[in-house]
């Protein structure tokens, strides 16, 4: 292997590293400050998600994405979070609908899943596919995680399992569950040479 590919090896693992610690650092200090509240908490606890946490990302609030014409402001996000660091990044459009998503994933990933709520009849635990309007998606990956949500998030739970899926035509599917319930996006696989970050907002107006 070559020193530049070891490089950047070394590179991504260092900063998923840093996302861990950083990650299990605000959670250690949000928990002292459930126990003892004070007026000058921490904004990247109690509040929007601190940036540094998207560091291993594509993605992150308040970008513009467009898909073949179709653009999403990124208004909130819940992260999925392991001992390795950020798993994902589930992106919500608030402006397109409650159940409006874009999954990001870090290295080595680099594609993003376009998502929609859906509703569909799920076997209990995690099924191997998911027949999602006709196509068979199979599973690539599931492990638990722990959530942390932007401000404006909904409110999905504290900790949980999530399944990634994928099947023909680039469909996926994402199944998240947790103590409040199940959750389920489908949709399709977007390749990184097939999305486009067109601006950054960082809230809408009327938020100011």
């Amino acid at each position: 292997m070559s020193l530049v590919v070891l490089a950047v090896v070394g590179a991504s693992v260092g900063a998923s590293a840093v996302v861990a610690r950083l990650w299990y650092g605000l959670r250690r200090r949000q928990h002292t400050a459930e126990r003892a509240p004070s007026p000058e908490r921490d904004p990247g606890v109690d509040g929007d998600l601190d940036p540094r946490l998207f560091a291993t990302l594509p993605l992150r609030t308040g970008d513009v994405i467009d898909v073949d014409g179709e653009s999403r402001w990124l208004g909130a996000a819940v992260l999925l979070v392991d001992t390795t660091g950020v798993r994902s990044a589930l992106c919500m459009a608030p402006e397109e609908g409650p159940g409006t998503l874009v999954a990001a994933f870090p290295p080595p990933s680099h594609h993003i899943y376009w998502l929609e709520a859906a509703d569909l009849e799920l076997p209990p635990g995690t099924p191997t596919t998911l027949d999602a309007g006709g196509a068979l998606l199979e599973l690539r990956a599931s492990y638990p995680v722990e959530l942390a949500s932007s401000a404006k998030a909904p409110a999905l739970g504290a900790r949980g399992k999530v399944a990634l899926y994928e099947g023909p035509g680039a469909r996926a599917a994402l199944l998240l569950r947790t103590e409040k319930g199940t959750h389920l996006w489908c949709g399709r696989r977007v390749a990184a040479g097939d999305y486009e970050k067109v601006g950054h907002v960082a809230r809408q107006p009327d938020d100011a």
